[in-house]
């Protein structure tokens, strides 16, 4: 019980940065939405499907770091573990999304060539593409700083951005 009581409370801890992130993020997709209204027709979210799509992209994020082949890049340069985390990030992400519209089509009695027709429309609205334009923007600035983070250690990186910084020739 003690061992399942302290992965969960790992798992939880580790789920907080990317929640927190994501949560920001998927609010300023709603106010970007709100927006995009009037010039696409999209309807605006609530905060409640903001916050659960804050969750799953969060969890998304800690599974792509549970795979072996996340730190592919480890030893190489910053930039190619970034670009690699934020295709992976992305692509799970995608994956997600499509079997949480796949799987109650699927309820609904619909066959999986009916149901992937109208998911990839769906996939290559102009709504769904700006949004995701967002989400990996946004995505490319938390890998950047969780790496950052990691290849600086998280005192010197918070030391830098929050403390007191040397000038160098001062």
């Amino acid at each position: 019980m003690k061992k399942s009581l302290a992965f969960l409370k790992k798992e939880i801890i580790e789920l907080i940065p990317p929640f927190l992130f994501f949560l920001i993020v998927f609010h300023v997709m709603i106010y970007a939405k709100s927006i995009m209204q009037e010039y696409f027709g999209v309807k605006e979210t609530s905060s409640l499907t903001a916050t659960i799509n804050a969750l799953i992209v969060a969890k998304s994020i800690l599974l792509a770091e549970a795979l072996p082949f996340v730190k592919l890049f480890r030893n190489k340069r910053l930039i190619y573990n970034v670009i690699w985390k934020v295709i992976l990030y992305l692509t799970l992400i995608l994956f997600i999304e499509y079997l949480e519209e796949l799987i109650p089509l699927m309820n609904h009695g619909d066959t999986f060539a009916k149901a992937n027709k109208n998911i990839m429309l769906e996939f290559s609205s102009d709504k769904f593409i700006v949004v995701h334009i967002i989400l990996s923007l946004f995505l490319v600035i938390y890998v950047i700083t969780i790496e950052l983070v990691d290849a600086l250690g998280r005192k010197q990186f918070l030391q830098l951005f929050f403390g007191d910084r040397k000038i160098a020739g001062e």
